[in-house]
């Protein structure tokens, strides 16, 4: 997530989870603790441009801390939930005019509680014990709404309750196999940091100069009316082309124009909007899942000059239980995606 200051950048959410203040509980018992989300957001409309930090939080009876001062709303039970969605610069801007911009106040999203937490020193804290602390709710989240995985797949992908550190949590019964969100970080972590990192960064270097040398542009100077119009195809082909290799770029060649209409909604989607509010939006998100899904089908690994990410997400997909080839393709999207 960007923090830059000036203007709103406008992505999806990104989210971690906040396992209590004290210890994970264990996966099949009830709620006895308070498991959260927390959602980080760039607001730079903010008067003082800061970082704010947003906790879903589900509470038990037991919990007996004092509840954060509340925003004022005016429908019950809905809450702030309409404005978050239609207009959540407003509704963040508002409440350092309200509370100060150092603090913890609480929105209320229909049945959920939400946190709103600003000031460096309030999140420093919150960030201080960073064990406690995972993507793995947030992950899902995205897998869903966003990236459209099916509801049978994120069965199995909730079913992880291991994390995904390389030791699975004590309590966990998960079988290393289906340990989802180990392998997924594991797989980011051994194919794109060293020299993998360094060959598909000079791959993508290599695929950029190609494009610029092969652009409609003379040697004159010129004026474009959309000069990140330009760009875009250019940097996201050579990017697609570093992560899925040459021949991925030359089958597909709608990919890029497909992934962008999809990617012009995404943080629709994280919100959950259904796919028929969005038609172009939709219609492009299929095709990346569909093209993903026939290239996973068809694909020769003679030549391949892609990221090995790639390959070794597909490895540990075939033996894990109750993902379907869908649910796969909806993920590698992602992984282009992010």
């Amino acid at each position: 997530m960007s923090m830059t200051q000036g203007y709103f950048v406008d992505l999806p959410l990104i989210t971690v989870a906040l396992h209590s203040k004290f210890e994970l509980p264990a996966p099949t018992s009830a709620w006895s603790t308070q498991l959260a989300l927390i959602s980080f957001m760039s607001l730079s409309l903010l008067g003082t441009g800061a970082a704010v930090f947003l906790k879903l939080a589900q509470e038990s009876s037991e919990d007996c801390l004092q509840k954060p001062l509340q925003v004022p709303y005016l429908l019950p039970v809905v809450g702030h939930l309409l404005t978050f969605i239609r207009a959540p610069q407003e509704l963040f801007a508002a409440i350092p005019t309200l509370f100060g911009s150092s603090g913890i106040v609480r929105l209320n999203f229909g049945t959920q509680d939400v946190y709103v937490v600003s000031g460096a020193d309030y999140i420093k804290a919150v960030w201080k014990d960073t064990k406690s602390m995972s993507s793995c709710d947030g992950l899902s989240l995205a897998l869903r709404n966003l990236f459209g995985t099916p509801r049978r797949d994120m069965i199995a992908i909730r079913q992880d309750k291991s994390g995904s550190s390389h030791d699975p949590h004590p309590q966990s019964s998960t079988r290393p196999e289906d340990r989802i969100f180990h392998h997924m970080f594991k797989a980011t972590a051994d194919t794109l940091a060293g020299a993998n990192l360094n060959t598909t960064a000079s791959k993508f270097q290599i695929a950029m100069k190609r494009r610029i040398e092969e652009a409609p542009v003379q040697q004159e100077w010129l004026e474009m009316d959309d000069l990140f119009g330009f760009l875009r195809p250019l940097i996201a082909n050579a990017t697609v082309e570093a992560v899925c290799g040459t021949a991925f770029v030359e089958k597909y060649p709608d990919f890029v124009e497909n992934f962008y209409a999809f990617n012009d909604k995404a943080t629709s989607f994280l919100y959950g909007w259904p796919g028929f509010l969005m038609p172009r939006a939709n219609r492009g998100r299929e095709r990346c899942i569909a093209i993903m899904q026939e290239w996973r089908r068809t694909f020769d690994a003679q030549g391949f000059d892609g990221n090995p990410m790639m390959l070794h997400r597909w490895s540990y997909f075939s033996k894990m239980k109750g993902m379907s080839g869908y649910g796969v393709a909806c993920q590698d999207v992602g992984i282009v995606w992010g």
